[in-house]
C-alpha cells in the first residue's frame, strides 16, 4: 500500500497481524480445497463410476464452483498460491493446446471450407460442418478436461502442506478399501449393483462400477497406495538405530497396510480382470522398489515385499481365483478379437491421422470401418485401448498431448532434486499409479471412466515433488 504526500510517496508495510490473518485465511482456503476435492474423489465412483454425461456435467459444475470459491478465499487472504501455473509452464501450455484443439473440433468450419469430408473404408464420403462427427460429445470431453485441470490445481495446493498431503492419501486409501468391501459384499449377497440386479458382468465383483475392469483399476490405485505405505513403514523400521528407541505404532501399521494390500488384491482377483490384476502387481512392485531404492536396507525390503506379494497372490487366487484362471484360459481368443478390433481402429486413424473424428466421438466414428471378423452384433463404443482412442478422436498430434503431459510430469518427478525421504516416497507412489494406468490402458478403457480419471489426477498431483516445496 502506498500514498503520496506533497510529492513524496510513502509505502506502508503490512503489519504482522495482517500477515498472520492472511496466512490463517489461506490455511482455511486450502482446508476447503482439501475437503471439496476429497468429496469428489470419494463420491465419484457412486453413480456407476461417473461414466455418464449427467455425472460429467455435475462434476464440471462442482469443480467450477469449487475453484471460484477457492479463488475468492485466496483473494481475501492476499496470500500467494503455494503452487502456481507458472511452476508447470510446459505442461500448462500443452494442456491449453489440447483445450484449444477440442474447441476447434466443434467450430463450424465446414461453412468456410465447403464441408468437411467424412470418409469410410468403402470410399463413401459424407460432409460435416465440424471436424467432430459428434460435437456434443466433444464439448463434454472439453468439460471433463477442465474438471481434471481444476482438480489437479486444487490438489497441488493441498499437497504443498505435508500434513494435508498425508491426510488426503489416507482418506483415499480408506475410500478404496470401502469400495472393495462393498464390491465383495455385493458379489456374495445376490450379485447386485447399487441395490439393483446386475445387467452385465454377473459373477464378477464390480462394486459401484458397471465394468469389472474399471473397478479393478480403481482398486489397483488403492493397492499401490497400500504397498507404498507398507514399504515406507518397513523401511523406517529397518533403518532405525537401536539407540533411537522404538517407533510408535510401527508393528500395527505394517500389519494393517499388509492386510489392506492383501484385501485389495483379493477383491481385484474377484473382479476377474486379467489386466487389472497384472497392473496392480506391476504398479505395487514399482512403488515398493522405488521406496526401497532410497533405503540403506533396500534388499530386505524388496525380499520381504516380494514374499508378501507372493503370499497375497496365493491367498487371493485361492479365495477367488478359479474364475480368473478360467478367464486366463481364454486369453488367446480374447487376443484375437482385440487384434482384429485394433487393426480396424488403426485403419480409422489412417483415414484422419491429423484431425481425428472429434473428442468423445469413437462410438459414432468406428462404424465407418467396422466389419467382420469383429462381431457385427455388438455395439463397440470403446476401442479397449486408451491410446488408440485418443489418436482416433483427436488425431496423432492432438491425441498425443495428454500422453506427453503425463510423461513430462513423470520426468519432472523423477529428475527433481532428491529432497526429503517423505517426498521421495510420495513420488514412488506416483510412479506406481502411473504404471497401473499405463499398463491397463493398453487393453482397456479404465481411464475413460471419470471416477478413475479423477482418482488418477488426484494421486498424480499428490505425488508431484513441487507439492512439498511450500510449508506455510
Amino acid at each position: 500500500m502506498s500514498s503520496e504526500v506533497s510529492g513524496i510517496v510513502v509505502h506502508a508495510r503490512r503489519s504482522s497481524g495482517d500477515r498472520v490473518k492472511g496466512q490463517n485465511l489461506r490455511s482455511r482456503a486450502n482446508g476447503f480445497a482439501l475437503w471439496a476435492s476429497l468429496i469428489a474423489i470419494v463420491l465419484s465412483p457412486v453413480p456407476l463410476g461417473s461414466a455418464r454425461p449427467l455425472a460429467w456435467a455435475v462434476w464440471g459444475v462442482y469443480f467450477g464452483l469449487t475453484l471460484t470459491v477457492y479463488a475468492l478465499l485466496m483473494q481475501r487472504s492476499r496470500q500467494p498460491f503455494r503452487v502456481t501455473v507458472a511452476d508447470f509452464k510446459v505442461p500448462a501450455v500443452l494442456f491449453g493446446a489440447l483445450l484449444v484443439w477440442l474447441v476447434i473440433q466443434v467450430l463450424p468450419l465446414g461453412g468456410v471450407f465447403g464441408g468437411l469430408p467424412v470418409e469410410g473404408r468403402l470410399g463413401i464420403v459424407a460432409f460435416s460442418d465440424t471436424l467432430s462427427v459428434d460435437p456434443g460429445s466433444t464439448i463434454l470431453m472439453l468439460v471433463r478436461q477442465c474438471t481434471y485441470a481444476a482438480l489437479f490445481f486444487l490438489v497441488l495446493q493441498i499437497a504443498a502442506h505435508p500434513a494435508r498431503r498425508e491426510r488426503a492419501l489416507n482418506i483415499i486409501l480408506f475410500a478404496c478399501l470401502g469400495y472393495a468391501l462393498l464390491g465383495i459384499v455385493a458379489l456374495n449377497t445376490g450379485d447386485w449393483i447399487l441395490g439393483l440386479s446386475k445387467w452385465a458382468y454377473e459373477g464378477s465383483a464390480t462394486g459401484t462400477f458397471v465394468n469389472r475392469n474399471s473397478y479393478a483399476t480403481f482398486l489397483a490405485f488403492g493397492s499401490v497406495i497400500a504397498a507404498s505405505k507398507l514399504a515406507r513403514h518397513v523401511a523406517d523400521r529397518l533403518e532405525r538405530h537401536y539407540d533411537d528407541g522404538p517407533i510408535q505404532h510401527s508393528t500395527s501399521s505394517i500389519l494393517l497396510y499388509s492386510l489392506a494390500f492383501v484385501f485389495l488384491l483379493a477383491v481385484i482377483v474377484a473382479t476377474q480382470s486379467r489386466m487389472g490384476f497384472a497392473a496392480a502387481l506391476a504398479g505395487s512392485l514399482i512403488a515398493i522398489v522405488g521406496t526401497a531404492a532410497r533405503s540403506s536396507r533396500a534388499l530386505p525390503i524388496i525380499i520381504g515385499a516380494t514374499l508378501l506379494g507372493v503370499l497375497a497372490t496365493i491367498l487371493a487366487l485361492s479365495l477367488f481365483g478359479q474364475a480368473l484362471f478360467d478367464r486366463f484360459g481364454t486369453v488367446e481368443r480374447s487376443a484375437l478379437v482385440r487384434t482384429d478390433l485394433y487393426q480396424q481402429v488403426l485403419a480409422l486413424i489412417s483415414l484422419r491421422p491429423l484431425t481425428g473424428y472429434g473428442g468423445g466421438s469413437f462410438e459414432l466414428a468406428y462404424p465407418l470401418v467396422h466389419e467382420l471378423p469383429v462381431n457385427l452384433d455388438l455395439l463397440w463404443d470403446k476401442a479397449h485401448n486408451t491410446y488408440l482412442t485418443l489418436w482416433s478422436e483427436l488425431g496423432l498430434i492432438g491425441g498425443s498431448l495428454p500422453l506427453v503431459i503425463i510423461a513430462l510430469l513423470v520426468w519432472r518427478t523423477a529428475m527433481a532434486p532428491r529432497g526429503s525421504t517423505s517426498d521421495w516416497r510420495f513420488r514412488c507412489m506416483l510412479f506406481g499409479v502411473v504404471t497401473v494406468a499405463a499398463v491397463h490402458s493398453l487393453a482397456d478403457f479404465s481411464l475413460e471412466i471419470q471416477a478413475n480419471a479423477i482418482m488418477f489426477v488426484a494421486l498424480l498431483a499428490l505425488g508431484m515433488p513441487a507439492a512439498d516445496r511450500a510449508k506455510s
